[in-house]
């Protein structure tokens, strides 16, 4: 495990790093996440690998704004009111996906996760790749969630990997998930991010 410092300094390292088909764990707006180049089939089975998470398992997708979401996942009016109300912020919208999605990726799905964290180093990563990252967390599959160094090196202190190293993370649930429906809207997972009735909150 190759570790450097987690600051703007460093974002250039990693999105080469990310580039050249590396695997990234950095600091997120929950705990600590893994993060490929969704565009590299290599790189996100490798994430399957580390995680020792049957490749057929989908992970989603983290974009840097409000314009790459909408190149990888299809909205509507409703959508874009969820989007402008809670994002960023610690939210995973499942939303059907673009053809823009690689074909390995969420294979015979057809929809697809996206966040938008509430992370700025995250964001400028994701930024300066130009492409989408996936997005799951630094930790072996049923194992808990990492939030210090210390706890990312257990885990992967031996893998090739790059660890932005953020330090000791404040503890926050994952993401709320939240399953966009034909009749409405279906809250897969109850994170920090409340939202008891969706349409209640964003007229």
């Amino acid at each position: 495990m190759q570790r450097i410092k987690a600051n703007f300094q460093n974002v250039d390292r990693a999105v080469e790093f990310l580039r050249k088909g590396g695997v990234l764990i950095h600091p997120t707006d929950t705990c600590y996440g893994m993060a490929a180049d969704i565009t590299n089939q290599n790189a996100v089975e490798k994430i399957h690998l580390l995680k020792q998470m049957s490749l057929h398992k989908p992970m989603s997708i983290l974009v840097s704004d409000t314009s790459m979401l909408k190149q990888y996942g299809k909205t509507n009016q409703k959508i874009d009111d969820i989007v402008k109300k809670y994002l960023p912020g610690a939210l995973t919208l499942i939303i059907p996906k673009t053809q823009n999605v690689p074909q390995h990726y969420a294979e015979g799905k057809s929809s697809i996760g996206i966040r938008i964290p509430d992370d700025s180093l995250s964001l400028e990563i994701c930024k300066r790749l130009g492409k989408p990252l996936t997005t799951t967390s630094a930790n072996l599959t049923g194992q808990i969630q990492a939030y210090s160094s210390d706890e990312v090196a257990n885990y992967f202190e031996d893998q090739d990997v790059l660890f932005f190293d953020g330090g000791l993370l404040k503890k926050q649930k994952p993401s709320t998930i939240i399953k966009v429906k034909e009749d409405g809207f279906e809250i897969i997972r109850q994170g920090d991010l409340f939202i008891h009735n969706l349409d209640e909150n964003i007229t």
